[in-house]
């Protein structure tokens, strides 16, 4: 199980039994790992391939103008996209359990819109808002993507529930990850192509998971996959049951005609030919604060230590591509203090800043005061929700702080 040989716990922490929310206990992994434990050198920090430009490249923090809301724009379990447009950001937020969607004007502090969408469905995924003619909204229950303009009104329905790979089981979904980062729609080609990573319902159950080829380039003008490549060992699949999507699965970043992946417990970084499908190169990307990704749980671990890892272990997020530097950034989560295992707040993170080349520039520490595990790319940098020192409360839009990207 590629994704199980990198799992493993570092510390230990007691939860009472009673104490534990059933979906929890639903969702916790079980692993069956090799059982040579340390000696797995994939775990190890590799060396990165370093380059020096003359310059590095550090960040400025910038509190943006807060946005009151109402109670009717509050969303559970919120799912967000931003559109960059005339030096403005604007952010569509909606909810899995809701129709409704707002638009932010980030720059300007104020709700632009707030409407219900046209449609049958009952639940929403992943927002992509490439335009505000053009805002995609993933329907995981039809397997659909439904184009709507920002007034909520169904532009296209785009139906993906035909779809097959070569690799697909009988009776497999062709699906979207519809609520989780590494289910980000990349537009190309002003719309004619959409670059993702594809959802392999019944992952667990195919008997060698390393013929999965989790990249797609699709089509929707005439709803047809270009392309379907990334097939790899991946360390994580060495076992024999399930592991929580945000561990499998990769991140995207999609600049000229290549795609670059990242996943969440690999130091390396991929880079794809889109034209060819093929690997035109890989390298190591990794951060000085994993010095060891966590080593393989055993089938026979019990549930405490299957709760250890979920707190304890580091991994590498999302990968995007700054078009204002002409640069990358891998988002780097690292292992928690014990002080980050009791509040969030303490969570610590870092991002590593790279060349298309997958040379490393350098590593920016970035400290614990927002959340950014719900970080939006932007050309220039990240928008982000404050985690703990913003005094915002319910009242507020929670995304409140920009990140700038600058070289140094």
């Amino acid at each position: 199980m590629a994704l199980l040989s990198k799992l493993g716990f570092m510390h230990s922490i007691t939860i009472p039994m009673k104490n534990i929310p059933l979906y929890l206990l639903f969702t916790i992994l079980i692993f069956t790992g090799c059982s040579d434990g340390g000696r797995n050198s994939y775990l190890e920090s590799c060396e990165n391939m370093e380059v020096d430009l003359g310059f590095t490249v550090g960040v400025k923090r910038t509190q943006l103008e807060k946005i009151e809301i109402l109670p009717k724009h509050f969303k559970q379990r919120a799912l967000y996209s931003v559109l960059e447009k005339d030096d403005n950001w604007y952010i569509c937020e909606t909810s899995e359990s809701s129709l409704s969607f707002t638009i932010y004007d980030m720059k300007n502090g104020a709700i632009l819109r707030h409407d219900s969408l046209q449609t049958i469905d009952v639940t929403v995924g992943l927002p992509t808002f490439k335009s505000f003619d053009s805002i995609y909204f993933q329907m995981p229950v039809r397997s659909k993507l439904i184009r709507f303009d920002s007034a909520g009104i169904i532009r296209e329905n785009i139906d993906m529930s035909n779809l097959k790979l070569d690799w697909m089981m009988e009776g497999s979904p062709f699906g979207l990850h519809n609520n989780r980062q590494q289910g980000n729609i990349l537009i190309r080609n002003n719309g004619s192509r959409m670059v993702f990573v594809n959802d392999p319902f019944d992952f667990w159950y195919y008997p060698d998971q390393t013929k999965i080829k989790l990249i797609v380039e699709y089509d929707p003008t005439s709803n047809t996959v270009i392309s379907n490549f990334g097939e790899r060992k991946n360390f994580m699949t060495q076992g024999d049951f399930e592991v929580p999507d945000k561990y499998t699965f990769p991140y995207l970043a999609v600049e000229g005609e290549y795609v670059y992946a990242s996943y969440p417990l690999d130091h390396q970084v991929y880079k794809y030919d889109l034209n060819t499908s093929e690997l035109v190169n890989s390298s190591c990307v990794s951060s000085s604060n994993i010095k060891r990704l966590p080593d393989p749980l055993r089938k026979t671990v019990g549930l405490q230590e299957q709760i250890n890892f979920q707190i304890s272990s580091p991994y590498y997020g999302q990968v995007n591509f700054h078009k204002d530097l002409n640069l990358f950034t891998r988002l780097v989560f690292h292992e928690p203090s014990e002080d980050a295992k009791v509040s969030s707040c303490k969570n610590e993170y870092s991002l590593l800043v790279f060349n298309a080349d997958l040379n490393l520039i350098n590593e920016i520490e970035l400290g614990n005061k927002d959340m950014w595990s719900k970080a939006l790319a932007v050309s220039s940098g990240y928008l982000l929700p404050g985690k703990c020192d913003t005094g915002n409360g319910d009242d507020y839009f929670k995304y409140n702080y920009y990140y700038e990207l600058v070289k140094k």
